[in-house]
């Protein structure tokens, strides 16, 4: 698993991605780094290498919640317009019910 490594060198922030491996012959863990970029002084971010492609190392995460997976999930099925045509008032509530369940 890889993470990143920030080293400051001649006052310049250095960011290095870092993989562990288990050394067999040492008999103990050691890391490979690779340099990836450099702290921009100006705006405090991440100015990568030309070689180094942010997009493929990491992945995007998205919180959407309860409510809104599964109230999308009951409308493509057609779960809701069912229930709006049977419990007419209480398809809200029957819905909500079994959305937290």
């Amino acid at each position: 698993m890889a993470h990143q490594v920030k080293l400051v060198k001649n006052g310049i922030t250095y960011v290095y991605e870092s993989t562990s491996y288990w050394d067999s012959e040492k008999k103990q863990p050691r890391s490979k780094r690779k340099l990836i970029g450099h702290i921009d002084r100006e705006t405090g971010e991440l100015a990568p290498n030309r070689r180094y492609d942010m997009k493929d190392k990491y992945a995007r995460t998205y919180e959407i919640g309860t409510f809104l997976l599964f109230d999308t999930i009951s409308h493509k099925v057609g779960l809701s317009k069912i229930l709006r045509k049977v419990f007419s008032k209480d398809a809200d509530r029957i819905l909500t019910c079994a959305y937290y369940w």
